[in-house]
């Protein structure tokens, strides 16, 4: 249903994937071998010039065994536990892919517009209750589309002794 994926019709046609990815980048001469668990995206949805709807897309890998995908629908002018609400998503444990069925997740300690780090609280189809805690490793404003910006945030996330990789967007419309 468009209207419960966080980003309306944009995500009508959209699946998240996690993977590990092989192999070898060479960026400005230099060659850098390639080992990681992270999170695929792909969405083919109509982005609107207006109207398009606020999000918050969160991963958190912490290797082939276990990694968590979260999107949220977001209100940019809530504070704590009530700013950002489960979508859908999903958690992978031990090589199963178990479905979301609830979620909320508040930026932690505020730094003008950008958060310094996230904590997520999610509940899997098992009843299963996911709590990551991330802090903010690199950020920067993305306007991926001329209505919408997102903080674009690289977390180092922490559950049960664990640490992992991701990424945090919280994405916001522009005026009207």
């Amino acid at each position: 249903d468009p209207h419960n994926t966080g980003f309306g019709a944009a995500y009508a046609n959209h699946f998240d994937m996690t993977t590990h990815v092989t192999g070898t980048a060479k960026i400005r001469g230099r060659r850098f071998d390639v080992d990681c668990v992270t999170i695929m995206d792909h969405s083919w949805g109509p982005r609107n010039e207006r109207g398009m709807k606020n999000m918050g897309w969160m991963n958190a890998c912490f290797g082939d065994d276990y990694s968590v995908q979260v999107i949220f629908s977001f209100d940019p002018y809530a504070k704590g536990w009530d700013a950002f609400q489960l979508a859908h998503g999903y958690a992978l444990v031990d090589g199963k892919v178990r479905g979301l069925t609830a979620g909320k997740g508040r930026a932690i300690s505020r730094k003008g517009q950008f958060p310094l780090g996230y904590e997520l609280v999610v509940t899997d189809i098992d009843g299963r209750e996911h709590r990551l805690i991330g802090t903010a490793v690199a950020q920067h404003p993305w306007s991926c589309y001329s209505n919408t910006q997102a903080k674009l945030t690289v977390m180092e996330w922490h559950t049960n002794g664990r640490v992992g990789y991701g990424q945090a967007q919280a994405g916001a419309a522009l005026g009207v």
